[in-house]
């Protein structure tokens, strides 16, 4: 056999060379390649005609011709049965051009067996070559580029104009924007009907990865999704050292099946944003919002319930609380309450201003309850006020929302749910209203991901910055020491301030000392506001009226004053909160708790030896005896676990490692109607021109193939002549 007729598999695509009779392939591929690169530099387009199959299924002779070849049948737009909506042009044309190749059963080559060159038709021009289907593809490393893009939630035209640039042009990029789209469109069809068991089994998958992972779903009695929930080890970690406030709220337009993202948020000590964990409703009812927060609570097990949970007005959200935090504080965002005055006050433009500012002024300036019940109740007798049912109904929930009825607690010094407000802006970068269930939990997971990293940076700058000091006070330069950058800016803040101020006691006892803290300005003619400090003997601690440090943790400048006067150099111990500190997250803030929760004894038990090795490790390291010593010790330690015979740690539980993913009985959910504003009325010309006899877009009534038929059968009829359909 001369080998010299065979072309190689990885010839190159750009020579010139023409098809010849006994010409030899190794592969039905090598043909194809070899045939569609010949009409690339002629300049036609190819396709596969049909092919010849034995008995066995093997294919033994294919054609390929000109993708002109044939003729389109026309007959179809003859018949009634069929509406074409759209005038699509003929490409075909008959052409004769082709190329057979057959099998040879001797070497297994495949040989030109027939071979026609003559096109009936023009060729493309080298500038149009890419147009022709045969010779577009969005090549692997494209799909792997929009798959990436696609992740980090960059649009599709968005990902055309960024390939449009890195080949230098639409006419270099091999491919069309069409072909790019419809690439688009495949990846999200590809989870039609396994969307849901998709999502499911990355769970399992990230449980098998990582055994602190948790999830849950519910489904209704057709086996489809209702809701569900997930935390992974850094969330419920997370919660562990800054869980006191929860901050919890929903959003739409996350996914294309309309299911709500409802995010569990807190603040770390470097008051950024950090997710508890994360749930998908398909509704906002009592009985959603009640089985999300149930499940966030078993997910978090050893750790006692929040003292504070923040949320907005919503009724249903409010009744679960109820149910499921039934001790804890509840207090109704702030900025939302404050963002519906405008509409909520039905009074004139020219007293809005003042009357708004007022009342305003009423909410945040007063330093006690009875200051504010005063006040309040004295405005809303102006006329303008007086029947204003909104604002009375807000008055009897005032405990929920008043800053001075919620002062007295600790609340990381929010007030609002805005945290979480900013967490859907930020999440929002990542998904849309087109994410399938399963894109959104990924996109989501690695939203949070790079959340944490912005709290691994503030880690790094505390270790590695020294914070600038402003005097030479021995306590500001321990707190910068103790309090991370963020939380240190707001003790120097308070610390700079207090020499404004001047401090007198007014009475002493045996029990207390009192006294009157008064800012001292001499620009200022009208007086300011008095705050009173109450020094309790036998705790050694002294609080301020205005209650900033039980709010937010953080002493205030009153007190710092009254430091400066009884010349107390270094802030004790119990002013300085463990949660607002550089090591809040390495030793244990509070006594792990048991939970009935299913691997959550084991997750227990790996926290509570996590933080004692941390102490050990801390002990240990300080000098290299010690170092060797306990290196010794956890040698002879994993030597005497791994000879222990108690079953490997097997409880009554599951074990977590050992499962494996299973198939899962869940039916993807109904994609209904995106949630928010409604589609605005269009202009008339904006909108598609439908055909005034059959109702489509595409056409119009005088070209209607619906109309013409009816009106030939008429003629028909009505002459009784044999008239030729007419086409459309």
């Amino acid at each position: 056999m001369d080998n010299d007729n065979v072309i190689p598999a990885d010839v190159d695509l750009f020579f010139e060379e023409t098809p010849k009779l006994g010409q030899e392939f190794h592969s039905l591929d090598d043909a194809q390649v070899f045939y569609n690169a010949y009409a690339k530099l002629l300049g036609f387009g190819t396709k596969i005609k049909n092919s010849t199959v034995n008995k066995a299924g093997v294919i033994t002779w294919r054609a390929f011709t000109c993708s002109k070849e044939g003729r389109t049948n026309v007959s179809l737009r003859k018949t009634n049965k069929i509406v074409f909506e759209r005038n699509r042009g003929h490409s075909r044309c008959g052409c004769p051009a082709k190329m057979h190749v057959s099998r040879n059963r001797q070497s297994n080559l495949w040989t030109v067996t027939g071979f026609e060159k003559i096109h009936n038709h023009d060729l493309v021009s080298p500038s149009k070559i890419h147009l022709i289907r045969s010779h577009r593809e969005v090549s692997s490393s494209k799909r792997i580029l929009m798959n990436e893009w696609g992740d980090a939630n960059i649009e599709t035209h968005t990902q055309i104009r960024l390939l449009e640039n890195e080949a230098g042009g639409l006419s270099t990029m091999g491919c069309t924007e069409t072909d790019i789209y419809n690439y688009s469109a495949s990846l999200k069809s590809k989870f039609n009907g396994i969307d849901v068991k998709t999502m499911i089994h990355g769970f399992q998958t990230e449980k098998q990865r990582n055994c602190d992972f948790v999830y849950n779903y519910e489904i209704d009695s057709q086996k489809v999704l209702t809701r569900c929930f997930w935390a992974d080890s850094d969330s419920r970690n997370a919660y562990l050292f800054f869980g006191e406030v929860v901050v919890f709220d929903t959003t739409f337009n996350t996914n294309k099946y309309g299911f709500y993202l409802a995010p569990i948020v807190g603040v770390n000590h470097h008051r950024q944003t950090t997710v508890f964990g994360c749930g998908l409703l398909s509704d906002q009812s009592t009985e959603s919002f009640s089985w999300l927060l149930s499940k966030f609570l078993e997910a978090m097990g050893p750790r006692p319930h929040p003292k504070v949970i923040i949320t907005d007005q919503d009724a249903a959200i409010a009744r679960a609380v109820g149910n499921i935090f039934p001790n804890v504080s509840h207090h109704h965002c702030l900025w939302h309450i404050l963002k519906k005055f405008p509409e909520k006050m039905n009074v004139s433009s020219s007293s809005y201003t003042e009357l708004h500012k007022d009342l305003v002024d009423i909410i945040m300036s007063s330093e006690s309850t009875s200051d504010f019940e005063q006040r309040w109740t004295a405005k809303l007798l102006l006329p303008e006020l007086h029947d204003n049912n909104w604002l009375a109904d807000i008055y009897e929930i005032r405990a929920k929302w008043v800053p001075c009825f919620v002062k007295h607690i600790f609340c990381a010094g929010m007030l609002s749910s805005q945290r979480v407000e900013s967490t859907h802006a930020f999440f929002k970068k990542y998904v849309n209203k087109k994410c399938t269930l399963s894109q959104c939990v990924t996109r989501i997971t690695r939203a949070i991901v790079r959340q944490r990293h912005r709290e691994l940076i503030a880690d790094h700058r505390d270790r590695n910055e020294v914070p600038q000091i402003n005097s030479s006070y021995l306590m500001e330069r321990q707190m910068a020491k103790i309090y991370t950058k963020a939380i240190f800016c707001k003790f120097q803040k308070e610390f700079d301030k207090c020499a404004l101020y001047t401090c007198h006691m007014i009475s002493s006892s045996a029990e207390t000392k009192i006294y009157d803290v008064k800012r001292f300005d001499l620009s200022s003619t009208s007086s300011s506001a008095t705050h009173r400090l109450t020094y309790n003997r036998s705790l050694d601690f002294v609080c301020c009226s205005c209650q900033k440090f039980e709010f937010m943790g953080i002493i205030c400048r009153h007190i710092l004053i009254w430091m400066r006067v009884e010349q107390v150099l270094i802030l004790p111990e119990q002013y300085i909160l463990h949660r607002w500190t550089k090591k809040a997250k390495i030793n244990p803030v509070y006594q792990l708790a048991s939970s009935s929760f299913v691997g959550s004894k084991l997750w227990a038990r790996r926290v509570k030896l996590r933080l004692s090795a941390f102490q050990v490790v801390d002990v240990a390291s300080l000098t290299e005896e010690r170092s060797n010593y306990f290196a010794e010790v956890l040698k002879g330690a994993m030597d005497h676990l791994a000879h222990m015979d108690d079953g490997g740690g097997n409880t009554n539980q599951p074990s977590i490692l050992s499962c494996q993913l299973q198939e899962v009985p869940v039916n993807d959910p109904k994609i209904t109607k995106i949630r928010g504003s409604g589609s605005r009325l269009k202009h008339p010309s904006e909108r598609a021109r439908r055909c005034g006899k059959c109702k489509k877009v595409g056409h119009n009534a005088r070209s209607c193939q619906v109309s013409q038929l009816e009106r030939s059968q008429n003629c028909n009829k009505q002459f009784d002549l044999n008239l030729p359909d007419l086409e459309c």
